[in-house]
């Protein structure tokens, strides 16, 4: 029996034990581990497609552009992951979001949308905020909490009756004049900080299991340290500084 793209979302969020109405906790993380998506991050030329989605052998692989603001790669990364549990076919997505008009486009926008802000957790969050407390503060807060854009967050509110229409355009006309740049820091809102956000200053970024590897067989001596960084696309001293930060890791836990 055929679930609606707002189901999919739900039983992927319970799959990967994230819950019915919170944020999504490292939305990558959580994709390549529970979900046994393998993720690759990429700083792609101007002109480069936002995400793609394609199986490799039986193996599905999702690509992220990171010339991309985080929120927008957020949003991409669950659009390309819907079009993984929808079952769709290879695609390449020149954008995300949008006015799309291909039925698997909407309906992997639908899914993104649900399973970065679910309705019930708009309806949690909103407890509190009556219908003329919604100005750019609240919708950044809401945006915030969630890691996603305002644009997104006024999408969710507008869908889950916490706004109405007109004071939604009236919101969008005010983000459209990029009001909201600068307002993050004034009020003193922290980003979200995960694999995503940690990962927007590499030039590629490869998935995990692909990384763990490489440097299992570095380790035993199958390769050398220039093969490895060959491998992973990072410079012989990147490497390095990986092999050290999970090895400081693993002395944490």
């Amino acid at each position: 029996m055929n679930v609606s793209p707002e189901m999919a979302a739900r039983e992927a969020r319970r799959d990967l034990s994230i819950g019915d109405d919170g944020p999504v906790p490292d939305i990558l993380q959580r994709i390549e581990s529970g979900a046994g998506v393998n993720v690759v991050l990429a700083l792609l030329p101007e002109g480069g497609p936002a995400g793609a989605y394609t199986r490799e052998r039986g193996v599905p692989f999702v690509l992220v552009n990171t010339a991309e603001p985080v929120v927008r790669q957020r949003f991409t990364l669950a659009h390309e992951f819907g079009h993984h549990r929808l079952g769709h076919d290879d695609v390449v997505d020149q954008t995300v979001g949008g006015d799309a008009r291909d039925p698997r486009e909407i309906a992997a926008n639908r899914f993104a949308a649900e399973f970065l802000v679910p309705l019930a957790g708009v309806d949690r969050w909103c407890q509190g905020y009556g219908p003329g407390s919604w100005g750019l503060e609240t919708l950044l807060r809401l945006a915030n909490s969630f890691g996603v854009s305002c644009e997104t967050a006024l999408w969710r509110a507008k869908a889950a009756g916490r706004i109405d229409a007109a004071a939604a355009d009236k919101l969008k006309q005010r983000l459209d004049a990029r009001e909201h740049h600068g307002l993050r820091a004034k009020l003193g809102l922290s980003e979200i900080v995960d694999t995503l956000s940690c990962a927007r200053d590499s030039r590629v970024r490869v998935p995990e299991r692909m990384t763990a590897n490489v440097l299992r067989a570095l380790h035993h001596g199958i390769i050398s340290e220039e093969q490895a960084a060959q491998r992973l696309r990072l410079s012989v001293g990147e490497l390095r500084e990986e092999r050290d930060r999970r090895r400081r890791a693993e002395r944490e836990e």
